[in-house]
């Protein structure tokens, strides 16, 4: 029998519950978002409605102000719906009066369903981007690369530029982003819009890493869409490396590491 887990953490109010289901025993390890009585069938276009409203009842309960369910559809599991909400992809299970919301994991399988399903929204979202709109390091023929949200004045950025070589002579060619962790309209941010619309926006860039910035006026440029690009896929930090499968790679890694994460045999 197929065994699968919904595994749920949701900040800032996070407790355990395990719940053991399936034909004979599937096990669910879970953390409840709430203790209010929801009374949900699933099954119909209007009760599907009834579910997300009431998902979202309770996480203005319980979540930051402005958490809301984007979007819900149907799964190939029984009564277990896929959730987005904010940049996450979650799974409900809606079941008389409790809802578990949380990844899913298929044990038998060794699959985790809201990773490939997180994948699939970010290669979605990631998919039509204007590589004239990055700064792009190593030739157009290569055929690995990374989109690398970046902030100048991040260290980790900055280690991870100084092996730009490195990672170009694995054979990856490096895409950056524009991601000032300080926000729009923060120093930092003026400093990626100068870095932009400078004429050689590699030197631009690799400068502003060595703590060099660059004096342009501003320009029509992307740093603003790009910044809001990595909030809606969930960026959270710098670097964030999204390799070229869709995958998401929070931090530094050295760029052999890199590359054997990306499955390439140097």
């Amino acid at each position: 029998m197929s065994k699968y887990w919904i595994s749920v953490k949701l900040k800032p109010f996070v407790f355990s519950l395990v719940v053991a289901i399936s034909a004979i025993a599937a096990t669910f390890a879970a953390t409840m978002i709430a203790a209010t009585s929801i009374n949900a069938q699933v099954g119909s276009d209007t009760e599907i409605s009834q579910v997300e409203q009431k998902i979202n009842q309770v996480l203005g309960n319980v979540a930051q102000s402005g958490t809301q369910v984007q979007s819900i559809s149907d799964t190939q599991f029984d009564g277990i719906y896929q959730v987005e909400i904010g940049s996450d992809v979650m799974f409900v299970l809606a079941q008389g009066d409790q809802v578990l919301l949380g990844q899913l994991f298929d044990s038998k399988k060794n699959i985790n369903h809201s990773a490939e399903a997180k994948k699939l929204r970010v290669g979605k979202l990631m998919s039509n981007l204007d590589t004239n709109e990055m700064i792009v390091f190593g030739p157009e023929n290569m055929e690995r690369y990374i989109n690398v949200f970046t902030d100048v004045d991040c260290g980790y950025c900055r280690k991870l530029h100084s092996e730009i070589d490195a990672i170009n002579a694995a054979g990856i060619q490096v895409r950056y982003m524009a991601f000032p962790r300080s926000g729009i309209a923060s120093k930092t941010y003026n400093t990626m819009v100068s870095v932009w619309c400078s004429q050689d926006q590699q030197s631009a860039l690799t400068e502003a890493k060595q703590g060099r910035y660059p004096e342009t006026p501003s320009c029509a440029n992307p740093v603003a869409d790009q910044y809001r690009l990595g909030q809606k896929i969930g960026v959270a930090g710098t670097p964030t490396i999204v390799t070229d499968t869709g995958d998401m790679i929070p931090g530094y890694l050295p760029a052999d590491t890199l590359a054997a994460r990306m499955g390439i045999v140097q």
